[in-house]
């Protein structure tokens, strides 16, 4: 269906519905019955706000669609089990701060999961290889530089994309805990950043 063609049969559906539930109180009537047509015209009223919100977030298409739906089901629940009541505010506004708490944990995780990546070695001064990583030869010469223990950490880390619960899992490494594991592969790449200074003060 052409877009144009959407927008005009989309207006269409939400001016029925607008007329079916005129204002906020009408709407969170519905919502409270958990009425398909409520439903769906809270989700005509805040698409547009969720996607702009997800958008800011930088989240994938698909990701946008799931807060939406995620969105919606968080609403009824609220209703449900009663920390959302009628007191005089719009549906379609609690709903779009649902949506922004939504985002943001989702964020939280995102950010959490990408430090968990990076571990510890946060404060060892990646900055000393960065943009070296492409370069394979180099990174080579680096690790044939350090011992077996650190070579097989940084590997299964850094260039082969494990994560550390996985090397734990597998049994991939020696070491006793998890902590241990992040504590050795932060000295790991303190070395690794040294030579990395040492190699390029010499060019």
């Amino acid at each position: 269906m052409p877009l144009k063609l959407f927008d005009f049969f989309q207006s269409g559906e939400t001016k029925r519905l607008r007329a079916i539930y005129p204002d906020a109180r009408a709407l969170y009537e519905g919502l409270e019955k958990e009425k398909a047509d409520a439903i769906q015209y809270l989700s005509l009223r805040i698409s547009g706000s969720v996607i702009r919100i997800g958008k800011q977030y930088r989240l994938p298409e698909e990701e946008v669609e799931e807060l939406l739906g995620d969105c919606i089901s968080m609403m009824i629940q609220h209703i449900r089990d009663g920390r959302y009541i009628f007191i005089g505010n719009d549906p379609a506004s609690y709903a779009i701060e649902i949506a922004k708490n939504r985002v943001r944990s989702i964020s939280r995780a995102y950010k959490k999961r990408q430090t968990e990546t990076l571990d510890p070695a946060a404060d060892w001064g990646e900055d000393a290889v960065a943009g070296t990583w492409a370069d394979k030869e180099f990174i080579e010469h680096l690790l044939d530089q350090l011992d077996e223990n650190c070579r097989m950490l940084i590997r299964l880390s850094y260039l082969d994309g494990w994560k550390d619960k996985e090397i734990m899992e597998r049994n991939l490494a020696a070491n006793p805990s998890l902590h241990a594991l992040k504590m050795q592969r932060s000295r790991c790449m303190r070395k690794l950043t040294d030579l990395a200074h040492r190699v390029n003060s010499n060019f």
